[in-house]
């Protein structure tokens, strides 16, 4: 599992690399953090101390969750004081199984951390699994949880189940994932 990942992240690299996207950087002064994501996004207004990003432009500006059909939204968030490792947070994010569909399941995967920048993330964990929205409606929820020296940080990637652009949608979380680096 851990070879395939690797081989799509180096695909999704390469893929990038030959592609005209540009990125643009996030800078985050409270929570003392940066990363880098692709410029095509789009990032919600009024958000300087997250980076929260949409692969399509929000208008106007509603609150709650809203998703268009293809659509995705990517946050970064340091973890809250109370959260230490990893597996903490893995705990808080997950939905409450007695109320979790009886097809509920959690993908849980180590991504190696080849050569980790000063700064960056040293261990990254996937964590991903489905949840309800409505009837018969699901959400990916895909979160990328780095450990730095500094601290613990999500990339939180969601996406409508079944979408078919699944595969890139992660490399592109995986990447902002590993862009990242404290300050």
């Amino acid at each position: 599992m851990i070879v395939f990942l690797l081989g799509v992240v180096a695909c999704g690299r390469l893929l990038a690399a030959q592609s005209d996207e540009r990125f643009k950087e996030f800078v985050s002064s409270k929570y003392h953090f940066k990363v880098q994501y692709p410029a095509s996004w789009f990032q919600m207004a009024g958000t300087s101390d997250i980076l929260d990003i949409t692969n399509f432009e929000r208008t106007p500006q509603v609150p709650g969750i809203a998703l268009k059909v293809r659509g995705a939204e990517i946050t970064v968030t340091q973890a809250p004081i109370d959260v230490h490792t990893p597996e903490q947070w893995v705990l808080r994010e997950l939905p409450d199984t007695d109320s979790a569909p009886k097809d509920f399941a959690v993908e849980q995967v180590d991504i190696a951390v080849t050569n980790p920048a000063p700064g960056g993330c040293q261990k990254i964990k996937r964590v991903s699994w489905r949840e309800e929205v409505a009837p018969d409606s699901y959400f990916a929820q895909t979160n990328y949880f780095c450990s730095t020296a500094a601290g613990l940080y999500k990339v939180e990637l969601s996406n409508w189940d079944g979408d078919r652009t699944q595969s890139k949608l992660r490399v592109i979380a995986t990447e902002i994932a590993q862009s990242l680096r404290t300050q």
